[in-house]
């Protein structure tokens, strides 16, 4: 007959090596996630319709045509315009109107590895206006 010798189980060392790996793997993959997305807070929407830029030439994970944006207070406005743009600033998106508590994904006319997400007043007022809200570059 053939002995079968029974193996001792994972040492307590071993665990705690593994579960730190875990840990770090996990820190690691949420901490380079949260470098694509971003808030945005008293984000200043120029008088007369004038346009201004988020994202400091952001890249996105790899080429993707979509960006989540949701916005969660506007100030002296009731409504802002966004679209996506290139990396020089030349929109490249159809325009999106948001309002208080609205969330979407906008859509670029084709995929896009870097750039800015541009919005304004939707209105064409002499006050100068805020919008505070969160944009994911997906």
């Amino acid at each position: 007959m053939w002995k079968i010798k029974k193996q001792g189980g994972i040492k307590n060392d071993e665990k705690k090596k593994i579960k730190l790996g875990v840990l770090t793997l996990l820190s690691v993959l949420s901490v380079s996630s949260a470098v694509f997305a971003g808030s945005y807070g008293g984000y200043s929407l120029p008088v007369h319709q004038g346009n201004t830029y988020w994202g400091e030439a952001h890249k996105s994970r790899g080429a993707n045509s979509c960006v989540y944006n949701q916005v969660d207070l506007l100030t002296n406005t009731s409504r802002a315009t966004f679209w996506i743009t290139q990396s020089n600033k030349n929109q490249y998106s159809n325009d999106y109107y948001f309002q208080v508590g609205d969330k979407k994904n906008m859509y670029s006319y084709g995929a896009i590895s870097s750039g800015y997400v541009g919005m304004e007043n939707y209105y064409n007022s002499s006050t100068e206006a805020y919008v505070d809200g969160w944009i994911n570059f997906n």
